[in-house]
């Protein structure tokens, strides 16, 4: 699959209008810098393939709805209106070959105002896949799991700071010493081959979905739990999921080294399943 490094910081914003979409001009740094401009919104993150191919969007559709539930705001959302926006934004963006993306509904002020953002797509770096990444851990966990707020986003800005060369995310620890979830992704581990990913307390993504059915394929036993952080030394391959990393493997968590080979060889195995679920899970936008 083609994708690309991100070279330098922008971002764009567009505001649904009842002439079409309409840009909000400024010089945004980030898609997370338009995120604090905007009141409190439902939101949904995806990246394209290919330019103007995109994963789910049945699925997209359904997590913005159901943020909006979650937040007692029931907000008819014309999801067609909006892929027939991006197609406009993406014929007018020939800068790089693959966008991120992200839908945001106003909850806040004027309830169901739809917004789209759109930043250069930025991906691991292929020795990341070969070697792992270092992840570091918060005592932290979302107000509202199963909801995808923008909230949660503004929350995280300070904490997010800590992410660069050496450390590539930061993976959430309950109260119990249970892992969650990354900031910006979801947490599997495998432990005498069996598959550890919470549900309770994480935000469910659909990359991690994909996976999951990988997963029950090939016959693992999944435990639906936090992985306890005391046994880490006991947990034989860790990953990480997201829309733009797909499976990326964790070599270190904080100072402790999770395996001598990564990424492990059920790791592997994911990945590369994943890769060619991915060509036939793509829909045009």
């Amino acid at each position: 699959m083609i994708t690309t490094k991100l070279t330098k910081k922008q971002a764009y914003l567009w505001k649904q209008t009842n002439n079409g979409w309409e840009e909000i001009r400024n010089p945004w740094d980030s898609m997370d810098d338009i995120s604090r401009f905007l009141p409190d919104c439902a939101y949904t993150t995806f990246r394209t393939y290919r330019h103007d191919y995109m994963l789910q969007p049945d699925s997209q559709k359904e997590r913005l709805q159901q943020t909006c539930h979650l937040s007692q705001k029931d907000i008819n959302i014309d999801f067609e209106a909006i892929r027939k926006g991006l197609r406009g934004i993406l014929q007018s963006k020939n800068d790089y070959p693959d966008w991120r993306i992200r839908v945001s509904i106003d909850i806040q002020k004027n309830i169901g105002e739809t917004y789209l953002s759109v930043g250069p797509l930025s991906v691991p770096e292929p020795e990341d896949y070969q070697n792992g990444i270092n992840v570091d851990i918060i005592r932290m966990s979302r107000d509202n799991p199963k909801a995808k707020l923008s909230a949660f986003i503004k929350s995280t800005i300070e904490i997010k700071k800590k992410i660069g060369r050496d450390i590539k995310e930061i993976i959430m620890v309950d109260d119990t010493g249970r892992m969650l979830e990354g900031i910006s992704s979801n947490v599997i581990i495998i432990s005498d081959n069996t598959i550890w990913t919470a549900e309770e307390g994480v935000l469910s993504g659909i990359t991690r979905g994909l996976v999951l059915d990988i997963i029950r394929d090939s016959g693992f036993a999944v435990c639906f739990k936090g992985f306890p952080i005391g046994d880490l030394k006991k947990c034989q391959e860790i990953f990480i999921t997201s829309a733009s990393r797909a499976v990326l493997p964790v070599s270190r968590v904080d100072d402790l080294w999770i395996s001598k080979k990564t990424p492990g060889p059920i790791t592997e195995t994911i990945m590369k399943k994943l890769n060619n679920l991915l060509e036939v899970k793509l829909e045009k936008i």
